[in-house]
Parts: C-alpha cells; sequence; structure tokens
C-alpha cells in the first residue's frame, strides 16, 4: 500500500492534536495531489477518536488497504475513526467533486 499509493514520498502537510493520547494522526498531500491520512494506535487498547485539520477536503475517507468507505469529512473539516489496539489505518479523501 506504501509503495503502490507514493506514500513515503508524500507531503507532511499536519500532524493535529487528536482526542485520544495513544493516537497520532499524520495528514499528506500525495504525488498525485490526494490527501493520504495514517492513523496510529499505540495503546493496547482498541480506541475511537477525532481527526480535525485544516488540511482535510470535504469527501470520502477511504481505507486503501480495504478499499471500504469508513467516514466523511464533515463541516468541521474531521471525521471520527476506530483503531485497533497497537494497529493503524491508511486512509485517503476522496474529494467530493472527484468522486
Amino acid at each position: 500500500v506504501r509503495k503502490e499509493h507514493g506514500i513515503a514520498t508524500g507531503e507532511l502537510l499536519d500532524a493535529p492534536e487528536v482526542s485520544q493520547p495513544s493516537m497520532l494522526a499524520m495528514v499528506n498531500r500525495l504525488l498525485d495531489g490526494a490527501v493520504q491520512v495514517t492513523v496510529l494506535n499505540f495503546s493496547a487498547d482498541d480506541i475511537s477518536g477525532r481527526v480535525q485539520s485544516d488540511h482535510l477536503p470535504a469527501g470520502a475517507v477511504v481505507d486503501l488497504v480495504t478499499d471500504e468507505q469508513i467516514a466523511e469529512v464533515d463541516g468541521l473539516s474531521g471525521f471520527d475513526v476506530s483503531v485497533p489496539a497497537f494497529g493503524g489505518l491508511v486512509l485517503v479523501v476522496r474529494e467530493e467533486d472527484s468522486l
């Protein structure tokens, strides 16, 4: 997934504050212009939290591993997400005008 989508060569736009102390979120711009979000959980417990950033465009939040939509970026430029213990998600925002 990392190589296929060029995540390693993306530009870090934001590492926003999140609602869980064990959560890390990174918002990146990929070479193709897409906004990609990596969310990590450094806890032994499953967590749910919110990712919010001015860099998130309106659109569908899609898991790049499963290609399933897991959320929608709302009017506050954020979305809620659940991450398993010691897990992570690799997400992309499919902007509304490109759907």
